[in-house]
């Protein structure tokens, strides 16, 4: 069992709403259908044991994307998911930090956006 005070937090801030889902195996961001979204991009970027964050992968989806599916692992994730319209500016966002299966069940700690 790590150390609390290596333990990195479960938090979530931005104005998406985002919530965890299980299917069979994988582990899956969800939200709701934002109609003014034309794309989302999605950044996923792993944490080593006392290190910051690097990039892992970035990804776009349709604006009809409800769902992204994580690469979980031992390293904590922070998940920046962005929705653009279609000029690109940005209309929702949310950022996700310390995603492991581990932590999958926590509660988020509510950050300001």
């Amino acid at each position: 069992q790590r150390s609390a005070a290596l333990r990195t937090r479960l938090s979530l801030s931005g104005d998406l709403d985002l919530r965890r889902e299980r299917r069979d195996t994988a582990w899956l961001l969800a939200w709701p259908l934002s109609p003014g979204v034309e794309r989302w991009e999605v950044r996923i970027a792993a944490r080593s044991a006392r290190g910051d964050y690097e990039a892992v992968e970035s990804r776009e989806l349709p604006g009809t994307a409800t769902s992204v599916e994580l690469p979980l692992g031992e390293a904590p994730l922070r998940v920046h998911v962005l929705g653009r319209s279609r000029g690109g500016r940005l209309v929702q966002r949310a950022i996700a930090s310390g995603l492991t299966p581990h932590s999958w069940g926590e509660r988020w700690q509510r950050r300001a956006s």
